[in-house]
């Protein structure tokens, strides 16, 4: 069983996913992407959230007839 752990803060996740760290917090936010928070209050996501936060926006963007790049 591959288990992906939850290791990645806000903007390592936002690097990864090529978005700024507020679209990451929108999208934990909005329940679409899973986060934990640490008893600092710092959320860490899994790795795998990237492939989403991207799908997310290529959708967003093909509503709005633009390219994500």
């Amino acid at each position: 069983m591959d288990i992906d752990p939850f290791e990645l803060t806000t903007g390592e996740l936002a690097r990864a996913a090529g978005v700024n760290p507020d679209t990451v917090r929108r999208y934990a936010n909005l329940n679409l992407i899973e986060s934990r928070r640490l008893s600092s209050g710092i959320r860490i996501f899994r790795r795998s959230s990237a492939d989403v936060i991207r799908q997310v926006c290529q959708q967003r963007l093909a509503v709005r007839g633009r390219p994500f790049v």
